[in-house]
């Protein structure tokens, strides 16, 4: 029968808030108040993002992403062509109603059209 593996653990690691790197924070705050201020939810602890807002620079950063947040991930970001709050002047950015040469079906139309009145 093998042996199971000894994993060495550094127990010494800082805590979250004092480990976590100023643009993952500042990208959480940023997404919490454009959420809070445009649609009136808030999607985290208030507690939470005041910490978050309040971090400084780590001496021991939190490597890759911190939390599960598909939004922290920068590969998934860039296939959807999404620009999170933090990004300055991403209303420039933005194009809605793009026509990618597909249209509309009739049925497709005729829902938009019921949906409007």
């Amino acid at each position: 029968m093998n042996q199971p593996q000894k994993i060495e653990v550094d127990e010494d690691l800082p805590e979250f808030f004092d480990a976590i790197k100023l643009s993952q924070a500042h990208e959480v705050v940023s997404e919490f108040n454009n959420l809070k201020n445009k649609y009136g939810f808030e999607t985290h602890n208030p507690e939470t993002i005041r910490k978050l807002a309040n971090a400084k620079k780590p001496e021991r950063p939190i490597q890759g992403t911190p939390w599960y947040m598909p939004l922290s991930d920068e590969a998934y970001v860039r296939s959807f062509l999404y620009f999170g709050s933090q990004v300055e002047k991403r209303e420039e950015l933005i194009e809605d109603d793009i026509d990618f040469g597909e249209g509309e079906t009739e049925e497709e139309k005729e829902k938009i059209a019921a949906q409007e009145k």
